[in-house]
């Protein structure tokens, strides 16, 4: 295979996440496209997992985010050695180092994809300036940015951040039918102590700031006293699960919230929900919005950059402000009530996540896209 049609994938964390999710996705497909791929990501964690099962070759790399000429070395050796023609990145640590060794390592294509342009949603600062004004530099490094939302790519020209003529959006995919079975219902509800009376609603997502789980958990008591028969199955890990556990403790909820950690088998936690809620602060385009959405759920999700892309309000899902808990309360209480929307609204999401997110639309346009440059290139 020729140097031309060689791709270095680059991510900082190897755990279980959207980006991983996604770079998974893509460097499984890319290479089935004929794509000579490569990942450098973290030394251990699931992304390394699942790259070695499908023997897509792994390079660890340890990428800090802070100022560090060590991890810029490795990269710039590690671009220099392998000679890829593209260097794709993701995120902002990947980003800041990848892009630096591309120029500096002779990487003549350099795609940066940002799964969501977090900086512009910190609170006015020092910090907050210094990440925008980083990311300006970056630009002029840059052959091409994706976004993966309209939003955010409309945000990013705003902000300075991004170019109109060098950046295009490309949605987030997933493999729509591993989403479709209704097989382990009741066995995962069982599992969990739900009965089928009972109304779950569930959220998956890292316990993460952006992810707005104090808003729905300050949500519950309301929603428990107008519907006693609902419980919660919030999955995911993250840093505030503590604080999370204790907030639920604190609101007389906890005996009936699930906290699961960290799970591989989503798709089959989906199928034990009625409802699905996501109450982030900001998006992307969160691949959990489209997982719910190929399984079929009813979904209340805030009306963000990325989330307000998926769900048209009353046909696909409900809209709710963010940081608005009495809004998540009469969101969820109106689909608990209704079992004719719920299922109107989640036959009309499943359809359209078959029509426009599929995993193989996402890896078609990324490999559209590598062939542009590849081939201007020669």
């Amino acid at each position: 295979m020729s140097n031309a049609q060689k791709v270095l994938q680059v991510i900082d964390d190897a755990s279980v996440g959207g980006g991983q999710q996604h770079l998974l996705l893509l460097a499984r497909g890319l290479t089935n496209r004929g794509f000579d791929v490569s990942v450098a990501c973290a030394p251990e964690g699931y992304l390394v997992e699942e790259l070695r099962k499908e023997r897509i070759p792994c390079f660890p790399m340890i990428l800090r985010n802070r100022f560090d000429l060590d991890s810029l070395w490795k990269l710039t050796s590690m671009c220099r050695r392998l000679k890829p023609n593209i260097i794709h990145t993701h995120g902002g640590t990947a980003g800041l180092w990848g892009r630096l060794a591309g120029v500096w390592g002779g990487v003549p294509i350099r795609i940066h994809t940002h799964h969501g342009l977090h900086s512009l949603h910190w609170r006015a600062g020092v910090r907050r300036r210094t990440a925008l004004l980083i990311e300006q530099l970056l630009k002029r490094t840059t052959t091409c940015s994706i976004c993966v939302s309209q939003g955010e790519a409309r945000r990013g020209v705003e902000y300075g951040v991004l170019d109109n003529e060098r950046t295009v959006v490309i949605p987030n995919g997933i493999e729509i039918e591993k989403y479709a079975s209704h097989l382990d219902r009741h066995l995962v509800r069982e599992a969990f102590g739900f009965q089928e009376n009972e109304i779950v609603v569930g959220m998956v997502g890292r316990f993460h700031l952006q992810k707005g789980y104090e808003y729905a958990l300050r949500a519950m008591p309301d929603i428990l006293s107008r519907h006693p028969h609902v419980r919660f199955l919030l999955v995911g890990d993250g840093e505030l699960i503590p604080e999370m556990r204790t907030l639920a403790v604190q609101l007389k909820v906890d005996q009936f919230v699930r906290f699961t950690g960290t799970r591989y088998d989503v798709p089959r936690l989906l199928q034990a929900m009625d409802i699905f809620l996501l109450a982030s602060l900001w998006e992307g385009l969160p691949l959990a919005l489209l997982e719910a959405s190929a399984a079929g759920k009813a979904i209340v999700a805030t009306d963000v950059e990325g989330n307000n892309e998926i769900i048209e309000p009353e046909r696909t899902g409900l809209l709710i402000p963010p940081r608005r808990s009495e809004a998540i309360a009469e969101a969820v209480g109106r689909l608990v009530t209704d079992p004719a929307l719920r299922m109107c609204l989640g036959e009309a999401t499943c359809e359209k996540a078959r029509r426009q997110y599929s995993a193989e639309k996402m890896i078609d346009a990324t490999a559209e896209l590598y062939s542009k440059f590849l081939n201007s290139a020669s």
